[in-house]
């Protein structure tokens, strides 16, 4: 008898509390992806001397920044995300290159990650010194990233994935 009533526990929790376990965090998965979609609507337009520089690249989305002295963020979001359909822009080339190793450099320009304009100075936020932007392929800007904020250090990764994992 025991054993009939621990089976039966069993069985119920497997047909019952993990399906509803598992609808729950999807639910909770769809309400944040639609709180990030609601963020990354459309705030304003490049400018146009850089929308002159971007059209000569063929990436859907591009994100804009520029030399950070947080090279392990910045870092990391390359690694992440060069594979993707995402360009990084970068202003000062000199400046960013200096920052990373001669074979990190050759890995990212190898599959083609970076591109280096001096026309993008407008784009920031002038009052963070680390700053990225976040465009689409109409030079919609989606979205202002802090990197020195934790919060939108985690948003940036959170707000790419979702672009580019999208189908």
């Amino acid at each position: 008898m025991n054993r009939k009533l621990v089976s039966l526990v069993v069985c119920l929790f497997i047909l019952i509390a993990l399906p509803l376990i598992s609808l729950y965090y999807s639910f909770q998965g769809a309400a944040l992806r639609k709180k990030a979609m609601q963020e990354l609507s459309a705030k304003g337009k490049l400018p146009d001397e850089l929308i002159e520089v971007l059209k000569n690249t063929s990436a859907q989305y591009w994100l804009i920044g520029q030399s950070c002295p947080d090279t392990a963020s910045v870092k990391a979001l390359i690694d992440q995300f060069k594979d993707e359909k995402i360009k990084f822009v970068f202003a000062d080339a000199d400046t960013f290159t200096h920052q990373y190793p001669a074979q990190q450099m050759d890995r990212w320009n190898k599959v083609n990650a970076l591109l280096y304009t001096p026309a993008i100075r407008t784009v920031f936020n002038k009052s963070h010194t680390c700053s990225f932007t976040l465009a689409d392929r109409d030079y919609q800007i989606l979205y202002q990233y802090d990197l020195d904020d934790a919060l939108d250090r985690t948003r940036i990764i959170e707000h790419v994935a979702l672009l580019v994992t999208k189908k």
